[in-house]
């Protein structure tokens, strides 16, 4: 089965992270479809279009535009349909594709590979009109713009018009991009472009590194570190550089800690003096030690201070004796009296913080992951006189979940607990997680369950209990870390298929599948609203769903219900 959601569910996406409305600005839709405020869905709502499809996906350009994919195994068709007058196309016999266009696109594309020859990009537009242009040895789109989209053809970079046939070239002999930020490396210089991927200015000369942190792009040139600083005002993009170093080598992007962001570099180069240039203060400071700087981290002397590093006390950690891949050291503490303490070997540095007691902004010690061995290693917390406790062993070191910032303690390779730690001891408070998906969470910010999580656990097979959770005062615990409440989790349901879960967008609840059947794909998908306390069941058969801003978009690939259905909030 070869597909791909591409940039379509990408926006989707960040349409719902910002609280929009995918049809806000086009009232003949939004206003009879997505009322203002909902609290529950018109389920099973009604089905806007039959036929046998899978896979969702949705586009915000000129119109909104629906993209399936066919339910029959085998068939690559890929469909598309006008959201307000949902008549299917067809366009036979994709695999990879990308679909987006902005604000001020004149044409909407789908570009795509062909299921037999993957090495030829076709075109269509969303009316499945196929295009007599290709390219070959090309990659599937990183934008568009006003005329068309932009494409990577061999070593270069063009802006292309499919209908038209033509393309324009960007860049040539591409070394690297940045697609959401409109940069482009090529040639040893950055070129900065607009949003509609016009050329603003290239600057530096003989580029050997770029990277982007804290609001601007940073380069290292024969010009030494630079910052790119790049300004939108009233439409129009300009951009300008500073020389932070001349004599500069090595930029580095420190890791950031509580109230600092810098940058590293050795100045001079040739005398390979370890120096930090500070985002917000712009005062650069040598340090007086020589630490490798893809492998620190600096902190305040306490957790609300911002030190001048020439002259003010201050706290590194930092790796030595790198293993072969330079990915894990010996872990060094560096001390406000500069003396220094090794704190054990094996040390993953992403893992590595400074911790304050309760109701103190004093360091007063931190925890490190040490012997790790492949993707777990042992939990422990040192003093700063080079004490070292264990914790935990077993001790995921790269979570999946950002949103769960405690310990993931791997119990087998499928299965994992949610724990805490209290007065140097481990708490579980949730068992047997998936490796993936099991705590996130709401992705718009105003949404009504912001602060709480939706964790996934007590999995077998296929199958989990789904709940929200939150710190619970009431336990009368606060954990090391943190030093917040003990996380409580209530059950929402029970027996939810592991890979088809999440918060509802519009409503204080959540949407997940039930009664998952493995072998059609299809499941009872059910919604919640935890506010009032109540679930019901929006349809059986579904295969997936969008939620396009309000209510639910969802498919039934077989039966007499077969088809693309929407149920709108009321």
């Amino acid at each position: 089965m070869a597909r791909a959601r591409q940039i379509a569910l990408v926006l989707g996406l960040a349409f719902q992270a910002a609280g929009c409305d995918i049809v806000q600005g086009f009232q003949h839709a939004g206003d009879a479809l997505f009322p203002p405020v909902e609290t529950y869905l018109d389920v099973p709502g009604y089905r806007i279009t039959g036929g046998h499809f899978r896979y969702l996906d949705m586009i915000t350009s000129t119109e909104p535009y629906i993209l399936a994919r066919s339910a029959t195994d085998g068939d690559d068709t890929l469909f598309l349909m006008h959201f307000n007058a949902p008549v299917p196309c067809a366009i036979p016999n994709v695999a990879r594709y990308f679909t987006g266009a902005g604000a001020n696109t004149k044409r909407t594309y789908v570009a795509f590979f062909d299921a037999s020859d993957s090495d030829i990009l076709h075109f269509s537009d969303v009316d499945c009109a196929p295009l007599d242009f290709t390219l070959e040895h090309a990659n599937l789109p990183i934008g568009y713009s006003p005329t068309g989209l932009v494409i990577q053809v061999g070593p270069d970079l063009f802006d292309v018009n499919p209908g038209a046939g033509s393309s324009k070239l960007l860049a040539s002999s591409l070394e690297a991009f940045d697609a959401q930020r409109h940069l482009v490396r090529a040639g040893g210089r950055i070129g900065v472009f607009d949003s509609n991927w016009a050329l603003v200015r290239w600057v530096g000369d003989a580029v050997v590194g770029w990277a982007s942190a804290f609001g601007s792009t940073f380069f290292e040139d024969k010009g030494g570190i630079q910052r790119l600083t790049i300004t939108d005002s009233n439409g129009t993009r300009t951009a300008s550089t500073l020389t932070l170093a001349p004599d500069a080598c090595d930029l580095t992007i420190l890791p950031q800690a509580p109230h600092l962001q810098l940058i590293g570099y050795h100045a001079p180069c040739a005398e390979m003096t370890a120096t930090v240039w500070d985002a917000q203060t712009h005062r650069a400071s040598a340090l007086p030690f020589a630490p490798n700087l893809g492998r620190l981290k600096l902190f305040g002397s306490s957790k609300d201070s911002h030190p001048d590093f020439t002259t003010d006390p201050y706290f590194a950690v930092y790796l030595t004796d790198l293993d072969a891949d330079g990915d894990t050291g010996t872990l060094h503490l560096r001390a406000l009296d500069g003396s220094d303490l090794a704190l054990g070997g094996g040390a993953a540095l992403e893992r590595v913080d400074l911790a304050t007691a309760a109701n103190n902004d004093d360091y007063d010690g931190g925890f490190a992951l040490l012997d790790v061995d492949g993707e777990t290693g042992r939990f422990v917390h040192f003093d700063f006189d080079g004490n070292v406790s264990d914790i935990a062993t077993g001790v995921v070191r790269r979570p999946a979940e950002p949103a769960w910032t405690r310990l993931v303690i791997a119990v087998s390779d499928q299965l994992n607990d949610l724990a805490e730690v209290v007065d140097g001891q481990v708490v579980t408070v949730a068992h047997d997680v998936p490796n993936n998906r099991y705590a996130y969470a709401p992705r718009a910010g105003n949404s009504p369950l912001s602060g709480q999580l939706a964790w996934f656990h007590d999995l077998h097979g296929d199958l989990g209990t789904l709940s929200l959770a939150s710190p619970n005062p009431s336990s009368g615990l606060l954990d090391d870390q943190g030093h917040e409440a003990l996380y409580k989790a209530t059950p929402v349901a029970q027996d939810v298929y592991v890979n088809g879960h999440g918060f509802m967008v519009d409503l204080p609840g959540f949407v997940y599948f039930a009664a998952w059947d493995e072998k059609n794909g299809t499941g009872r998908l059910d919604y919640s609203n935890q506010e009032l306390g109540f679930s019901a069941t929006v349809s059986d058969g579904v295969s997936d769903y969008l939620q396009p801003g309000s209510g639910l978009l969802y498919t039934v690939p077989f039966g007499s219900a077969a088809g693309i259905w929407l149920a709108r909030g009321k």
